[in-house]
């Protein structure tokens, strides 16, 4: 699967962990599913689990987003009146979309 040998045993005590903990093992029913692809099933899943999450991790480098408040959006959006038509519907839109935020 394209990983070192210590997280390949991390990630199996981790499957076995998850399968234990959510009494996932009643699953596998007997004569319909072979045993060990249900095994390999659940390690590939766990192994995607962690995969995205390490990635998501590092995309957010740890970093707490920020409320945004009126004066930011005001800084964004701009002031109400707009020079052009096009601009004014540009920011109506920005605005909205802040304001759903």
């Amino acid at each position: 699967m394209g990983i070192d040998h210590e997280q390949a045993e991390d990630e199996v005590q981790r499957t076995f962990e998850t399968l234990v903990m959510r009494d996932s093992l009643r699953a596998a029913l007997p004569g319909q599913v072979r045993f060990r692809s249900f095994l390999m099933a659940c390690l590939k899943k766990t192994v995607v689990s962690s995969h995205r999450r390490d990635v998501a991790q590092k995309c957010g480098q740890g970093l707490v987003p920020e409320a945004l408040d009126d004066k930011a959006a005001q800084s964004v959006i701009g002031p109400a009146a707009a020079t052009s038509p096009e601009l004014a519907l540009d920011r109506a839109s920005a605005r909205e979309v802040f304001e759903r935020a």
